[in-house]
């Protein structure tokens, strides 16, 4: 026994005397650690360098331009802006601009009304006093409507279970509306300013809107509906019909549109083309039509007849699903100046459209 134990006070010597170079080694490793986070504090990264107004000016130019919406999360969102850095998270949130103009997405993280009204209640609150634009889902509104004079664009995916009452909105200027159901109803008591409206999914019977003072209008959904409409806008100026044929229709003699520049008709029914010839466009200029309304064979009679009905000074015409060339069209119709085959937009109108980014 005697000997086990001297045997492990010699291994136990043996031991200590590995450890001491170790320790020292270890010693030695510690200062130099300390060395560096003394260096890495002491770093200043050259973005950080950056005097505030430049990276505020960069923040600025990430985003869309308004009131084109930036989205609420994501690479191109300011809140994404907040996550790197304190410096970013106050540059950021003192700058209202960046949170004027939003496209609230669902997060699937966040769960239930009180979540949605955190992330909404931000930029309500980062925007200070600037004018908004709000493109959501209506759940996401609540957090917004005591910001409601605020609301300049305005943007909304309704439901059946929820109904949309904006009240008096002295500031709003456009209004896009879209429902998955015929019946959602909507309603706007006052908006001096509101000019432009963008519709999808709408009976014209549940949406009061100050209708007369519209100049921008783009609608989609059956004639038979929307003629009453049609009847009442006589301020248009920009105009989009996407009607698909439901049934007969008692069309109107006459549906003056004494101020329409702008046409776009996207229909393809040649029982429609009726519709088009009670219009009363005279100062028409730009317009953009299906080939398959005039029938089947050469559509040019049809559609000089339909000129010649509107008695316009035609500058601007798309055709589109047509089977003849645009010299064809520029041979039948040569006094218009811009004649285009295809599914192109008219820029007369989508330039006024502040939703067109997406």
């Amino acid at each position: 026994m005697l000997q086990y134990m001297a045997e492990d006070r010699t291994l136990l010597a043996e031991i200590k005397e590995k450890i001491l170079p170790l320790e020292q080694k270890l010693r030695e490793l510690r200062i130099a650690q300390d060395a560096v986070q003394r260096r890495l504090r002491c770093y200043k990264y050259p973005v950080l360098s950056l005097p505030t107004e430049i990276i505020a000016e960069v923040f600025r130019q990430l985003l869309p331009s308004y009131p084109s919406p930036a989205a609420s999360r994501g690479t191109l969102s300011p809140t994404n802006l907040t996550h790197v850095c304190r410096k970013w998270r106050e540059i950021a949130l003192g700058i209202p601009s960046l949170w004027r103009a939003v496209k609230l997405i669902p997060q699937p993280n966040l769960k239930g009304r009180e979540s949605r009204d955190c992330v909404a209640a931000l930029w309500a609150k980062s925007s200070g006093s600037y004018p908004l634009s709000i493109d959501a889902d209506i759940q996401y509104l609540a957090a917004f409507l005591p910001h409601r004079t605020r609301w300049e664009h305005l943007s909304i995916r309704l439901d059946l279970f929820r109904i949309f009452e904006g009240g008096s909105l002295p500031s709003l200027k456009s209004l896009r509306l879209s429902a998955d159901h015929y019946g959602c109803p909507a309603k706007i008591d006052d908006a001096p300013l509101l000019r432009r409206v963008f519709i999808r999914g709408f009976d014209p019977q549940n949406v009061a809107l100050p209708w007369e003072h519209l100049t921008i209008l783009s609608v989609t959904l059956s004639p038979s509906t929307w003629l009453p409409v049609l009847q009442h806008v006589s301020q248009l100026v920009h105009c989009v019909l996407q009607l698909s044929y439901d049934g007969p229709v008692t069309v109107p003699s006459e549906i003056p549109l004494l101020r329409l520049e702008t046409l776009e008709f996207e229909c393809r029914d040649k029982r429609l083309r009726e519709f088009l010839r009670r219009l009363v466009v005279p100062s028409l200029r730009c317009f953009k039509v299906n080939a398959d309304i005039f029938g089947s064979g050469k559509p040019f009679p049809a559609l000089r007849s339909l000129l010649s009905k509107w008695n316009c000074t035609l500058e601007d015409l798309r055709i589109n699903n047509s089977s003849f060339s645009e010299a064809a069209y520029r041979t039948e119709f040569p006094s218009i100046k811009h004649i285009v085959r295809g599914d192109l937009p008219l820029h007369a109108f989508t330039q006024y459209n502040p939703f067109d980014s997406e």
